[in-house]
């Protein structure tokens, strides 16, 4: 028989009146420790975020390459799912195909789920935030799992994480080749807008366009080397910027 976050939540309340609990409670003042209390109480192979379709990937790669963010190994993160909170379960973040992956409890490797889109509001996974910006996002931009990368009185601002793919043809047969690519958005006045460019910054900003000028000058080596830290540090710059003329 399997329980939900809601049939347990309502446990909650009868269980209340047992000594057991009230030692959980006196011991745990927030969510996440009541939440893994309750998960292992039940037992974990019960919970709800345990649905989805099975995860397949027949990819042969060269190189150690992978589909995924960061590592194709599972590793311990935590999401909303189904509007529940669920911790310390084992995922994974395909950013080809933009499924987040879902190892369950005491199943092998081989044995993934990609979790509904539809029912994943976060995920938190390698100390990085995801929020599914699916629903929130007009038409022009690319659907899925962002990055929450800064945000501040100002603006959010939102990476895209992906991959691309080409086939290649080699003695011992056809193997794949991935090339990581981002995407960048800043939701600011209560909109979404690419800024992908400069020419889109400066837009935002006209106020600093000297200083986002001098920026990409001083540190133009970066952004061809690196741009994802380029605009991480762009954007940090740029909030500083609007921090310090707030206090003026």
């Amino acid at each position: 028989m399997k329980y939900s976050r809601i049939s347990i939540r309502t446990l909650l309340i009868i269980l209340c009146f047992f000594s057991k609990l009230s030692t959980v409670f006196a011991q745990s003042n927030n969510n996440e420790s009541i939440y893994n209390w309750f998960d292992k109480t039940i037992g974990k192979e019960t919970l709800g975020v345990n649905n989805g379709v099975i995860h397949t990937n027949y990819d042969r790669t060269l190189n150690g390459q992978n589909r995924y963010f960061d590592s194709n190994k599972f590793i311990i993160g935590n999401v909303n799912y189904d509007a529940q909170d669920y911790f310390n379960v084992n995922l994974k973040y395909d950013i080809y195909n933009n499924e987040l992956v879902l190892k369950p409890h005491g199943e092998s490797d081989y044995i993934n789920i990609n979790l509904t889109k539809e029912k994943v509001k976060t995920f938190t996974i390698y100390n990085t935030k995801f929020i599914n910006l699916n629903l929130e996002l007009p038409q022009g931009f690319s659907k899925g799992y962002y990055e929450e990368n800064l945000t501040s009185k100002s603006f959010i601002f939102y990476i895209k994480h992906y991959k691309e793919k080409k086939e290649l043809l080699k003695e011992r047969g056809a193997f794949i080749e991935y090339f990581y690519k981002n995407e960048f958005i800043l939701f600011s006045e209560n909109k979404f807008n690419k800024i992908n460019s400069k020419s889109e910054i400066l837009k935002l900003f006209p106020n600093h366009k000297n200083e986002i000028s001098n920026f990409h000058k001083t540190y133009r080596d970066l952004k061809k080397e690196n741009e994802l830290k380029f605009m991480k540090n762009l954007m940090t710059y740029i909030n500083n910027l609007l921090q310090n003329n707030s206090t003026k």
